[in-house]
């Protein structure tokens, strides 16, 4: 992770900061970053986009590490020029590479950090009131499986239905999955069983009780199934009443979720030789626009 983090900044003739707050007992958080020394405003765009790609890289390796987040923090930036800093989602700090957290101010009220914890990428530009120069910050959820990602695989989900020709019947089908395909995360890293957790919490909850039991049946399975193999997926659907309208609707859920890794980094985005429909290959480019728009 080091080394791709070192071939992204290497290019950076300006010194970067790295802040991250991780989910702490649940809680949401930001990644916040610090840009140094005057640049054109299509510079910093470019930046900023450089950073936020760099951000969700990280966020990766620190949801799928049991080490503390000073030990995470301090070998991610190490050699790459970058500082780190963990900060809650009430705006204290956790851990920072440089210095004792103890001793630095809560992030709460940054107007970054700020606009991060609704959920919505922060920028702001002001003079560091430690370094005396001119900073610009930025800000995006940390969370990879938010409120923002839900939304982009609804919309993908109904441009798909939509270029599939769906009945508004089907199409309602996964649109509702896409909805609650991931309210069993409780964190971004690998949780095989999510899906089945988050079938189960929407049974729990009474989402599916205007659901015809077919249909419920049918949306629980996508939702279950959603994050595991086709192969298994195909064995699971047989049985249900109607497996072959659950694994179109599961096939186009996947699909609609896989157009979204464009959030991950560029070269994880999705394979189109994986995708299951023609269709989903074509909205890669959309798939990039949207969440450029929609962060």
């Amino acid at each position: 992770m080091t080394g791709r983090l070192r071939a992204l900044t290497g290019s950076f003739r300006a010194r970067l900061i790295l802040g991250y707050a991780v989910l702490v007992l649940l809680l949401a958080g930001v990644w916040a970053w610090s840009l140094y020394g005057p640049l054109t405003q299509s510079a910093l765009d470019q930046q900023r986009s450089h950073l936020q790609t760099i951000a969700h890289v990280s966020a990766i390796a620190l949801s799928e590490t049991s080490a503390s987040p000073v030990a995470e923090i301090r070998g991610l930036v190490e050699g790459t020029g970058l500082r780190a800093t963990v900060v809650a989602a009430d705006g204290t700090v956790l851990a920072d590479s440089a210095q004792d957290p103890a001793t630095m101010a809560n992030h709460a009220t940054r107007p970054e950090i700020a606009a991060a914890l609704r959920d919505i990428t922060g920028s702001d530009t002001r003079v560091s009131s430690t370094k005396g120069i001119e900073q610009m910050y930025v800000a995006v959820p940390s969370t990879l499986h938010g409120a923002r990602h839900t939304q982009r695989v609804h919309i993908h989900a109904q441009r798909l239905t939509g270029e599939l020709g769906w009945a508004d019947s089907e199409s309602q089908l996964v649109l509702t999955a896409a909805l609650w395909h991931d309210i069993g995360r409780t964190n971004d890293g690998v949780e095989p069983d999510h899906g089945a957790n988050g079938a189960a919490r929407a049974v729990d909850l009474e989402l599916t009780g205007g659901l015809a039991p077919g249909d419920a049946d049918t949306v629980l399975f996508a939702i279950a199934c959603h994050c595991l193999s086709d192969k298994f997926a195909k064995e699971e659907a047989r049985r249900l009443a109607e497996p072959d309208r659950a694994l179109r609707v599961l096939w186009l859920l996947k699909d609609a979720d896989a157009l979204d890794r464009v959030r991950l980094a560029p070269w994880e985005a999705a394979d189109p030789g994986q995708l299951r429909h023609p269709q989903t290959a074509v909205l890669l480019p959309f798939a990039t626009e949207l969440y450029d728009t929609l962060r």
